[in-house]
């Protein structure tokens, strides 16, 4: 049976006084509905519901205030990159983008290579090679040059900063190299200061950067460097330039940025162009060609004189937008949420590498000549995205079925390592402790390798590395090497001890009067188990009031996470059945009208149905933890909750 979920404790904000008290006065006893409630008084109850949440999540009106502050003060040195790039373009010279090869590198690809298309540079667009990995060595720098006759300056997008081999390779040919990149800058001195051949840098992590909030993403950065080059020599683009924002939104969400301060704003901006990417007709209408050219934003820039690049960077994201239609996970515009990104956009992007496919296919969906072209990577991504978790799947069994000596923390595959990351998440989430995944080299004494993924509350980056160990990345993912398999078992003893003093600390915490509660907000008829309900599970005008409210603070993300809604349910008063065209999700209904979707947990029908009927009193009661949110379809608004946990009874 699925297991519960630990939420983040999160920080409480207090609030006024005498709203508390009456609010406490109203949901002390509100257990069951009272007959005959009327639709005003539902949505009351789902304001007042709300009010709660946003107490406990720490809402308030500063917080929320300070979070959506969108303003930004401008990147150290961006002036200087302003007057590099209108010497390059006065003088007539060639500038090839380089970007990264994850969402984030292929969103400010794109972007980059659109916007100075569309300002007028010669540029062109250089398309990496995953196996080389992140770093920008000598020889991509050599390949470059190669497949750009004529380059004379290079300006990079997520990658560079750290590559000062690759940089110096590219000063060998002459080149101007322009660095723009969002990753830590490492000392290279010993004083802590850093050294790099670049001409130079737009980082919010270089070492001397005061940019407040530096975790922006590799997109966004190169966005900023366009606006700024824009509002001093191109005002009159100004409003074109800012349209690839759509762009950085995605690169924000695909690179896991916290949805805090001026993310928030350009994610929001990049979903509103991507619904007017989107063509309106409604997903049960089968016998209209669906037509990107009809789409409001399309419409707009066709009729309009924009460079052919331009153009073609907003048809083949509207070209994504059709192929999730068509694969049916796009149903509506309302679908259109930071989610979408999240789950679907940067997961099918992302899996090109980790199934050894051609990184061309992806750019091709924003850059290829024709609309056919675009059009038909489109589709492929979304083919070897499925190809990936059917692979995923294979070496998740692989694993299980091999001897894993050092397991549950360090794993051992013969997985390609484009798939490392994925496999770690996985058995992350099965054992909830930090987990290393080792391409097995075949050697004890060889050098291992491999990617590691940890719970929240587990810093990897920071326990390793003040062992001695090599991590780097992302302080809950990360890649980490060990010289032998003798340091590898090392590092599996350090995570096994550290995690055991954590966990302590952990439930020390949980049983002090301030411990957290595993959700934000309890609904149902009955206290069960542990959980007291805040509330009744009220009519479907309530939970679509408490619903909108929420979906009204969006977006949600890393560092702004939705919050988790708890319902107690009675099976027995419900209908449940499968849905999707493999009959692999599942759908309960509930007896307000409102629908609890469970994504492939249709395995899981038969067991509900029997604890519907058991005669065993209580046990048709479960608890669902659920994503609560805003369905529209055909216009029509409706609650709808996603079920991301089950607590069902143990029947052993």
């Amino acid at each position: 049976m699925p297991a519960s979920k630990t939420q983040t404790p999160v920080d409480e904000e207090t609030v006024k006084a005498d709203r508390l008290t009456k609010l406490n006065n109203r949901l002390v006893s509100r257990h069951r509905l009272p007959f005959g409630v009327d639709s005003a008084h539902q949505v009351e109850m789902g304001t007042n519901l709300f009010a709660l949440l946003r107490e406990r999540m720490g809402w308030t009106d500063a917080y929320l205030e300070q979070i959506n502050d969108p303003s930004y003060p401008p990147l150290k040195d961006t002036a200087e990159i302003v007057k590099a790039l209108h010497w390059i373009k006065t003088t007539g010279q060639k500038v090839v983008v380089m970007p990264d090869f994850d969402m984030d590198g292929i969103s400010a690809g794109v972007l980059g290579y659109a916007g100075l298309s569309e300002l007028g540079f010669d540029v062109e667009l250089y398309v990496p090679d995953y196996r080389r990995g992140h770093d920008i060595l000598p020889e991509a720098v050599d390949e470059l040059v190669a497949r750009h006759p004529g380059v004379q300056a290079v300006i990079t997008c997520d990658a560079g900063v750290n590559s000062h081999e690759g940089i110096r390779r590219g000063r060998d040919h002459g080149l101007v190299m322009l660095i723009t990149d969002h990753h830590v800058q490492l000392p290279t001195e010993a004083d802590g200061s850093a050294v790099s051949p670049a001409q130079l840098i737009i980082n919010p992590e270089r070492i001397d950067e005061t940019y407040p909030h530096p975790a922006i993403c590799g997109a966004f950065v190169f966005f900023q460097v366009l606006m700024s080059y824009t509002e001093t020599h191109a005002p009159s683009q100004r409003g074109d330039i800012a349209m690839l924002k759509l762009f950085a939104g995605l690169g924000t969400v695909g690179d896991v940025m916290p949805l805090q301060f001026e993310n928030r704003q350009i994610v929001r901006d990049s979903l509103s162009l991507a619904r007017m990417l989107r063509n309106s007709l409604p997903s049960a209408d089968i016998v209209t060609p669906y037509e990107v050219s009809q789409s409001v934003l399309m419409t707009i820039l066709e009729a309009g004189r924009h460079h052919p690049v331009f153009v073609a960077a907003f048809r083949g994201f509207a070209f994504v937008l059709q192929s999730w239609r068509e694969h049916g996970s796009l149903r509506s515009t309302s679908d259109l949420k930071a989610d979408f990104y999240a789950f679907y956009l940067a997961p099918a992007f992302n899996a090109l590498r980790r199934i050894g496919a051609p990184m061309k296919t992806a750019f091709d969906v924003f850059v290829a000549p024709n609309p056919d072209a675009q059009l038909k990577s489109a589709r492929q991504i979304i083919q070897w995205n499925e190809e990936r978790k059917e692979l995923t799947e294979h070496w998740v069994k692989e694993i299980q079925n091999r001897d894993q000596p050092l397991a549950p923390h360090v794993w051992f595959t013969d997985a390609p390592s484009g798939m490392l990351g994925l496999l770690a998440g996985k058995i992350l989430s099965e054992h909830g402790v930090p987990v290393v995944v080792i391409h097995d080299p075949g050697h004890p004494d060889l050098q291992h390798g491999g990617s590691a993924r940890a719970p929240m509350w587990f810093p990897v980056i920071s326990m390793l590395t003040a062992s001695g160990y090599t991590a780097i990345g992302h302080e809950q993912a990360c890649g980490v090497r060990a010289s032998t398999l003798a340091q590898l078992a090392e590092i599996a003893q350090l995570l096994a001890d550290q995690t055991a003093v954590l966990r302590t600390q952990i439930e020390l915490q949980k049983q002090g009067s301030d411990a957290p509660l595993e959700y934000d907000l309890a609904l149902g008829s009955i206290a069960y188990g542990h959980t007291k309900p805040d509330g009744a599970i009220g009519d479907a005008e309530m939970m679509l009031e408490l619903a909108r409210r929420i979906d009204a603070l969006a977006p949600f993300g890393h560092q702004f996470p939705r919050p988790t809604i708890r319902l107690i349910v009675n099976l027995s008063r419900c209908t449940m059945g499968v849905l999707g065209e493999d009959q692999t999700h599942l759908r309960i209904i509930m007896p307000n009208g409102m629908k609890l979707l469970w994504w492939n947990a249709a395995t899981y029908l038969s067991d509900l149905k029997d604890l519907a009927e058991s005669p065993t009193p209580g046990e048709s009661i479960v608890e669902f933890d659920v994503d609560l949110s805003v369905n529209q379809f055909l216009g029509d608004q409706s609650p709808q909750a996603i079920i991301q946990q089950a607590h069902l009874p143990d029947r052993d």
